[in-house]
């Protein structure tokens, strides 16, 4: 058996006799507004497509940022940093300023980025071009990644961040953690384990993250994911 779906006068697919079944591939622009089945048994969807946080995978890009020259900061307002996660994973890739003295961090703000929260931060770097190591502990406004990164062309800070915000709001602001290989004035490359804490019970949830260079500068070059994770 041969023929057409056709649904109001519009053609939606081909029966296929080989399987007996309906094939959709050449309905053309399709709008489904309910679809009452019980499984979809294979496909691919495209990437245009977006999928409800609520059924959607434990991990969910966000957002990518790709940074081309003279940036001061990367933020990342309520429409990203939402109550659907309550931890985000924040991927950066071969970020660098033009010129050295580049201290990035990440920053926190319960209030849309009027204030940004402030933190309780430790670092400890490891020599990767020979021996040495150090910690380091601040407090300051955010979740140091690195200090005095040497700038050049191709980037200089790669590595991974993950970032606690509570719902509970009797919690901490915020918690977080990165890894990172950075190559700091003089040309020597380090491998930094950072760690930062928020140090307020503000009632009110994180709702803001930025990306920035403590030292003033501008960002040149790099990507940065934000990733949303649900528990």
């Amino acid at each position: 058996m041969s023929g057409t779906l056709q649904v109001g006068g519009v053609t939606l697919g081909t029966h296929n006799s080989g399987t007996g079944k309906v094939d959709l591939t050449n309905a053309g622009a399709t709008t489904v507004t309910t679809l009452n089945t019980t499984s979809i048994a294979s496909g691919t969807l495209g990437s245009s497509v977006v999928v409800p946080a609520s059924i959607g995978a434990s991990m969910v890009l966000l957002n990518t940022t790709t940074i081309s020259s003279n940036t001061a900061h990367i933020n990342w307002d309520n429409t990203i940093i939402t109550s659907t996660y309550n931890m985000y994973k924040v991927s950066f890739q071969g970020i660098s300023k033009d010129g050295d003295n580049f201290d990035p961090s990440l920053r926190f703000s319960v209030d849309n980025g009027s204030n940004f929260v402030t933190m309780r931060s430790t670092f400890e770097y490891y020599k990767l071009n020979g021996s040495g190591n150090g910690l380091d502990t601040n407090m300051d406004n955010g979740l140091r990644l690195g200090i005095d990164v040497e700038g050049d062309s191709v980037g200089a800070l790669s590595g991974c961040a993950e970032v606690i915000i509570p719902h509970d709001a009797g919690m901490i602001d915020v918690q977080c953690w990165a890894w990172c290989t950075v190559q700091n004035q003089g040309g020597d490359y380090y491998a930094y384990s950072c760690f930062a804490s928020s140090t307020t019970q503000s009632g009110n949830r994180v709702n803001y993250m930025r990306f920035i260079d403590d030292a003033a500068g501008n960002i040149d070059v790099g990507k940065i994911s934000v990733y949303g994770i649900k528990h």
